[in-house]
């Protein structure tokens, strides 16, 4: 199946929106910390959930940590024992406690946890859920209408490859039912979403005997956890696929990235039988890889990942926003030490956004990894882009452009403006560029071309489309 590639048109927007907050925060100590997911709370403030490696017993445990509305910790509680005990996912409750999932055991005989909690993060139950052999985990959970939970993630069963996982509990942490989904081989769900009529969608990977690939699948379950039905979609090349959104329309959203190792981000709507509507890959010469998505008002879509495109060796926490036909709107990056990541976010109650993940610095040799959350309003900024960077008036327009188009940058500041193709090599090179250059795009091939503009030690990276 040929892959069309994304039709972009990068619009830069005002740093700053009014009355809407920004903040960017670390939070962990010596050892490494990772945040998994976040939710904004019901007093406005942000629930983070992940894993610490910052305890006495060497190993990791479930993290909880719960802000204020400007990120400042209130408190922080940890879950587990002696052995590698991981947090992936968690939510706030209905009664404003908290529940948590991953797993507890490590190194290959891991139990399903589920931890329940009160208002200040102090357990109320832990329940363990191990299969028939080897590794349990959960990655994401949801609260029912009766108060329980259902959770996603695998089972090895017999020990020799992963199914697909779906689990169910009472308020109480009870099990009620568990549902696997074997499709031949390896199977690993990733996410899910409650649906309208009280069932489950699933998003997983599936890597079937004699394709080392694999693929994405999006099972619909009903409220008992019965497989309704599941779509694969074929992709050339190895396939991740965490993001998934119920649509406005109740269709499904899928969001990852195909390629491994230098991947191209992707996005594959479907309706509400799973049927594919379209499909956008966006092809470069790259690492880029989104990692959850949720759906807008507008019927678009907000995403967060990761990116490579800003420097040689560096990565980067990655937002963006597109349409409701997947055209991309406007992209941001944020930058914090060598590899800086987005692994989840929720929309917020100004019309903003927050992101989680984790930060890397190499520090005397050695790495220091910490939770990062960002706050950013609604056009994708936070308080790290730089309010008097000489680059952040940069435009190019028409984007997309067919011959010529216009490259717009401050006045009074000396440019160096390079511009490459998909594969890195440089088809174009400015120096000291004025503040309206046109640049002559007519012989070049149509596709995404990175535009790079550099500027006293600052850098700012935009998209150019070529069509005809």
């Amino acid at each position: 199946m040929r892959t069309p590639t994304l039709p972009l048109a990068v619009a830069l927007l005002p740093t700053a929106l009014a009355a809407q907050i920004t903040f960017e925060h670390t939070y962990g100590g010596p050892e490494a910390d990772i945040g998994f997911q976040v939710q904004q709370t019901n007093d406005g403030g942000y629930a983070l959930f992940g894993a610490t490696w910052n305890n006495t017993a060497g190993s990791a445990d479930m993290l909880l940590i719960r802000t204020d509305a400007i990120g400042n910790e209130l408190w922080s509680r940890t879950y587990g024992g002696v052995n590698l005990d991981m947090g992936y996912g968690g939510r706030q409750t209905a009664d404003g406690g908290y529940v948590l999932c991953g797993m507890f055991g490590g190194f290959g005989t891991d139990s399903l946890t589920l931890i329940r909690t009160d208002a200040l993060g102090n357990m109320t139950w832990t329940g363990h859920y191990p299969g028939a052999l080897g590794r349990d985990i959960a990655y994401n959970v949801v609260e029912t209408a009766n108060g329980g939970f259902t959770v996603c993630g695998f089972t090895e069963g017999t020990g020799v490859a992963e199914d697909a996982l779906l689990l169910h509990v009472d308020a109480t942490g009870g099990l009620q039912w568990a549902r696997t989904i074997d499709l031949a081989a390896s199977e690993v769900a990733w996410n899910l979403v409650a649906t309208n009529d009280g069932g489950y969608a699933m998003v997983l990977n599936s890597f079937q005997v004699g394709d080392v690939n694999g693929d994405p699948v999006l099972v619909r379950c009903n409220a008992q956890g019965d497989t309704l039905w599941t779509r694969r979609y074929v992709f050339g090349g190895a396939d991740e696929t965490h993001g998934l959104a119920l649509t406005n329309d109740g269709g499904f959203l899928l969001a990852g990235g195909n390629g491994y190792p230098d991947r191209d981000l992707v996005l594959l709507r479907t309706d509400a039988q799973g049927n594919e509507l379209w499909r956008q890959e966006w092809v470069t010469a790259w690492d880029e890889m989104a990692n959850g998505v949720q759906a807008m008002d507008d019927g678009g879509f907000i995403g967060a990942g990761r990116t490579a495109a800003q420097q040689p060796g560096q990565v980067a926490m990655y937002l963006f926003r597109t349409d409701a036909a997947g055209t991309l709107l406007w992209e941001r990056t944020v930058e914090r030490g060598l590899i800086c990541q987005a692994n989840a976010l929720d929309r917020t109650d100004d019309g903003g956004v927050v992101v989680i993940g984790y930060t890397t610095d190499t520090l005397g040799g050695g790495s220091l990894t910490d939770i990062f959350l960002a706050k950013a309003d609604g056009a994708g900024y936070t308080s790290l882009e730089p309010k008097d960077d000489p680059s952040q008036g940069m435009t190019i327009a028409p984007n997309p452009a067919t011959d010529r188009t216009t490259l717009k940058l401050p006045a009074g500041t000396s440019w160096h403006v390079s511009v490459h193709g998909t594969n890195g090599r440089a088809v174009a090179e400015l120096v000291s560029a004025g503040q309206h250059t046109e640049v002559n795009v007519a012989d070049w091939s149509p596709g995404i071309y990175l535009v790079r503009a550099v500027s006293g030690g600052r850098t700012k990276v935009v998209r150019l489309a070529v069509q005809r």
